[in-house]
């Protein structure tokens, strides 16, 4: 992807999405609400990890 602006139609230009703001989009779009309220409820219900030993 070359950062050149793409042309739309006479004397407009249109910047490319940025690769941050194309995943975002990607992420929290209509379709893919489900995906991501079932990640954040098990985020939040989960019980945190021990990765270390108490001593």
């Amino acid at each position: 992807m070359s950062g050149r602006p793409i042309a739309r139609g006479p004397g407009r230009t249109v910047q490319p999405k940025g690769y941050a703001r194309s995943t975002y989009d990607a992420l929290f779009s209509q379709e893919n609400r489900s995906v991501i309220t079932a990640v954040g409820l098990f985020a939040v219900r989960a019980p945190p990890l021990r990765t270390f030993k108490a001593s």
